[in-house]
């Protein structure tokens, strides 16, 4: 039997979106508490089935292994969508970049959608460092939300 695409407000359908935003949250929590670093998720409030993952503070030598894992837990959590809100990360360092890199990388290759609203200061680098992912970032989390949704298929 082919497999068909559940309508959006069937309760199963529903319910799946629910379990993914769990997955994440979960994820998140576990690495919410690095040094400087504060890592929250939930659904989009325009979107609520698009899952939402804000990072604030500073990703730097104290707290870039937490945000590292936080990615790694993140994207094998996903099976669909995710848009990450960086607009409050002040500073990101090296390995910081390189993790959300990499995270672009398995999103990529996993054939999963992600976005990324991001202040100058982490989005400069990024555009700089890895052209794909350049395609990715924009200004406005609203704009994160609505590139999801478009290339998820919701």
């Amino acid at each position: 039997m082919p497999h068909t695409k559940m309508p959006s407000n069937s309760p199963i359908r529903r319910y799946e979106i629910d379990l993914n935003i769990v997955r994440i949250v979960r994820a998140a929590s576990r690495f919410s508490s690095a040094p400087g670093l504060q890592i929250v998720a939930g659904g989009a409030p325009s979107r609520p089935e698009i899952p939402v993952v804000a990072v604030s503070g500073e990703v730097d030598a104290r707290s870039s292994a937490a945000f590292a894992a936080a990615l790694q837990a993140l994207a094998d959590a996903r099976e669909g969508g995710v848009v990450m809100d960086l607009s409050g990360v002040e500073f990101i360092d090296s390995s910081g970049l390189a993790a959300l890199i990499d995270f672009g990388t398995v999103m990529r290759d996993r054939n999963l959608t992600w976005s990324l609203c991001a202040l100058r200061s982490v989005a400069r680098p990024l555009r700089i460092l890895d052209e794909h992912m350049g395609r990715l970032i924009v200004d406005d989390i609203g704009d994160a939300v609505a590139s999801v949704r478009g290339n998820d298929g919701r």
